[in-house]
């Protein structure tokens, strides 16, 4: 779905919210930060799915942050200077889950000494640190999500272009994902899984893998799949339709969710579908509220 800002109805508030997504508080518009909405909190699965050397993850989140308060910095710097903090003072570092401290940890602050000596080393992992003030001692990446700066932000669909300059919730002009290729493979590999051809089915898998530099997989089944699609579809609305259409929706909630583990069908109930609108109900002669999906 495309996007321009040099064409859109309005010079403000004419693009969307994708960037924003992921991503708790981490500076107003003063600080240099970026418009955000908690609205949803990255899942410790979620995060596990990206394996070590997976180039995905660092493409999804920004792990670097500088100090967004004094006015001397901006989020947005890491765009101006191509792509990286070089060179900035970080503040906080949000390392993935599967960077192993002292050794990752010291190889990612030699990268830049001078400016890394003192960042504060925030994991992305079941076992964390409280991120805003600095308190010392382990919380749980549970405790941690409900701070401010309260994990690394997710960055898939930032726009240096335009958010650089407005500090706003609808104003990303980065093209939303109908349909990518790599999903394309995915798909195909789910559906030689299902068809019984599980040598197809590996090879489409694994061409995925290869693109994030990945070793490929020898086994495969559905749990693999949607694995890989966590990792390559991060943000982009698709889970929830994943989950059902695989009917894993209940199994992953009692696995994986923490607000409901183990009585994820007692919440979620009949709720395999999203209501129909109203609107569109009143607005068919041949609906009525006896159509509505069950549930609801």
């Amino acid at each position: 779905m495309e996007y321009d800002h040099a064409t859109a109805s309005s010079p403000q508030g004419g693009g969307h919210g994708w960037s924003n997504f992921f991503t708790n508080l981490i500076g107003a518009a003063n600080d240099g930060g970026k418009s955000t909405r908690s609205s949803f909190i990255i899942t410790l699965h979620a995060l596990r799915c990206f394996e070590k050397g997976d180039v995905r993850f660092d493409v999804t989140f920004m792990k670097e942050l500088p100090d967004l308060t004094v006015g001397l910095y901006s989020y947005w710097d890491f765009y101006k200077n191509g792509g990286s903090f070089i060179g900035t003072p970080i503040k906080r570092y949000y390392s993935a889950w599967h960077e192993t401290p002292p050794e990752d940890i010291e190889a990612w602050r030699n990268l830049d000494p001078e400016n890394r000596r003192d960042t504060w080393i925030i994991p992305m992992d079941e076992i964390t640190r409280e991120p805003q003030e600095y308190t010392p001692g382990d919380i749980t990446y549970e405790e941690m999500v409900t701070f401010a700066y309260e994990g690394a932000p997710y960055r898939k669909f930032d726009d240096s272009n335009t958010l650089q300059y407005i500090y706003s919730t609808r104003d990303d002009y980065r093209d939303i994902h109908i349909i990518t290729l790599p999903e394309m493979y995915l798909v195909a590999s789910e559906v030689y899984l299902k068809a019984g051809n599980q040598q197809n089915a590996l090879a489409r898998l694994n061409e995925v893998r290869r693109r994030a530099e990945l070793d490929p997989v020898t086994s495969i089944d559905i749990d693999a799949i949607l694995k890989e699609r966590v990792c390559e579809l991060f943000g982009q609305g698709s889970r929830w339709f994943d989950l059902r259409r695989t009917k894993k929706l209940v199994e992953y909630n009692n696995l994986y969710n923490t607000r409901i583990k183990g009585r994820a069908a007692q919440v979620i109930g009949e709720k395999l579908l999203r209501p129909i609108p109203q609107g569109a109900i009143d607005a068919n002669d041949s609906m009525s509220a006896a159509d509505q999906n069950p549930g609801y």
